[in-house]
């Protein structure tokens, strides 16, 4: 009968999990660069055999929420817009996950909401059944993370439906360009309309500030960027170091001007809040200020102030976003004095 001491078990023990590690970590990543190289010759395959079944010009654009009717929907079919009209051949393809939406329904409520014309000839919407993997719900940890890896799953569902010759990203998903830029061959741009990470955010993480929510190799590949606001332009030169082009959206306004005076005579005192209704707008902070200035007037001066919060939501997290608000206005005492109007038309 062979005997072992304890110290001579150990090793044997010590000496078979060091044998494994390496072996797992020797192995392991072979097995990774072939699981992503056949990944990718698959998906390549796939895509060049598509792209031979068509001779259109395809210029596609990759809006999840192309249904919510916020500013990112505005320019969106304005750049849809802007290509019908300078490329009349083209044809655009919007890749969308509002499933829940007709064509048809979808045009109506961003022609009603922007009064813009959009035309639906040469246009096509093509839906993505996967866009829960970009929801933040999905992610309790880790969120921005995982958001940007479920963008590549979508990503992908989106190039295997339809391989695009032209890629727009106007939602800010970044992992997707490289996807489309390499794997489909497609020239790509991006208009990012909020930032997934801005120098906010850091700010508010390094003061451990409760709130919501680059190399320089990386950051000087672009061949010129622009951008549309004053904040935006020192958030990307602060990161970048690069000199970005301001350039104002276009908004048509000469209608407006026919409209004459629509102030009405009132004694009432109305505050306007105009933005969609997102976490990061802490439309919160506006009630409590409704509340703290409750405490400075008289009841007679309280009587005449009202708080109007008009603005749009995507779908069930900020409609929960509006009846938490509005339960935090009957918190506070504020109800009657506080307005919500939701996805007005234009």
């Amino acid at each position: 009968m062979i005997s072992y001491d304890a110290a001579s078990l150990y090793d044997f023990v010590y000496g078979c999990m060091v044998l494994g590690l390496g072996f797992a970590v020797m192995v392991l990543p072979v097995l990774l660069a072939l699981f992503t190289f056949v990944t990718y010759a698959i998906l390549k395959f796939g895509v060049v055999r598509r792209k031979k079944r068509h001779d259109k010009y395809i210029v596609g654009f990759f809006h999840p929420y192309c249904n919510a009717g916020g500013g990112g929907e505005r320019v969106l079919w304005r750049a849809v817009r802007c290509v019908q009209t300078r490329y009349p051949d083209a044809h655009i393809v919007v890749y969308t996950g509002d499933t829940d939406a007709a064509p048809d329904q979808i045009l109506n409520k961003a022609r009603q909401r922007f009064d813009m014309e959009i035309s639906n000839d040469k246009l096509e919407f093509v839906y993505l059944h996967k866009r829960r993997y970009v929801e933040a719900s999905m992610y309790p940890y880790f969120t921005m993370l995982g958001q940007s890896l479920g963008s590549i799953i979508l990503g992908i569902e989106a190039l295997s439906n339809c391989p695009p010759d032209v890629y727009f990203d106007t939602m800010g998903y970044a992992f997707t360009l490289p996807l489309f830029k390499y794997i489909c061959g497609s020239a790509v741009g991006c208009y990012v309309h909020y930032p997934t990470i801005s120098t906010d955010m850091l700010d508010a993480v390094q003061s451990r500030r409760a709130a919501y929510n680059n190399r320089k190799r990386v950051s000087r590949n672009p061949i010129a960027t622009f951008v549309k606001l004053s904040w935006t332009e020192d958030h990307i030169g602060s990161l970048w170091e690069v000199t970005a082009h301001k350039v104002f959206p276009p908004c048509e306004v000469s209608h407006l001007n026919q409209l004459g005076s629509l102030r009405e005579e009132s004694k009432e005192v109305k505050i306007i809040s105009l933005g969609q209704f997102r976490p990061e707008k802490d439309h919160s902070l506006q009630i409590k200020a409704m509340y703290e200035l409750r405490q400075i007037i008289t009841d007679e001066e309280w009587q005449k102030v009202k708080l109007v919060i008009i603005g749009g939501v995507r779908g069930e997290e900020d409609e929960n976003l509006v009846k938490d608000l509005k339960n935090f206005c009957k918190y506070l005492s504020v109800e009657d004095n506080v307005e919500f109007k939701v996805n007005l038309d234009y």
